[in-house]
């Protein structure tokens, strides 16, 4: 009777070990996925931010006259959503996050272009009329 003691506590001990063992392998792999697309989503923030510091100097004008003193904002599209920028077209005013594809068509494409706007009322209307 206790040889079937003996078989029986050697058995629950090798499957006991064999599931440690492949827990401990699960384990690794959850943490090496996860930090594969931490550095993923570091490596797009770094894409993100160059290709902004890039329209942003795009963007910027050779002389202060044609920078349009006459307009406060200008209105264009980067990263593939609405951007605010105040008349030097360098420092962002407000970042809408307002998707393109959710504009018509005809305004997507003078989105792109770049619109100029002279106060915050008519900017207020504008990003009004593209969240809607």
């Amino acid at each position: 009777m206790r040889r079937y003691y003996y078989y029986i506590f050697s058995g629950i001990m090798v499957i006991a070990t064999i599931l440690t063992i492949a827990y401990y392998y699960m384990f690794l792999n959850y943490v090496k996925d996860a930090e594969d697309k931490i550095n993923n989503d570091i490596e797009l923030l770094k894409n993100s931010k160059m290709e902004v510091e890039a329209k942003k100097g795009a963007l910027s004008f050779d002389t202060e006259e044609e920078s349009n003193n006459d307009y406060e904002f200008y209105i264009t599209a980067l990263d593939n959503h609405v951007v605010v920028f105040y008349n030097d077209c360098k420092t962002i005013y407000e970042d809408t996050l307002i998707d393109l594809n959710s504009i018509p068509v005809w305004e997507r494409e003078n989105v792109i272009n770049g619109i100029w706007v002279q106060d915050k009322d008519e900017l207020a209307g504008i990003l009004e009329g593209y969240s809607s």
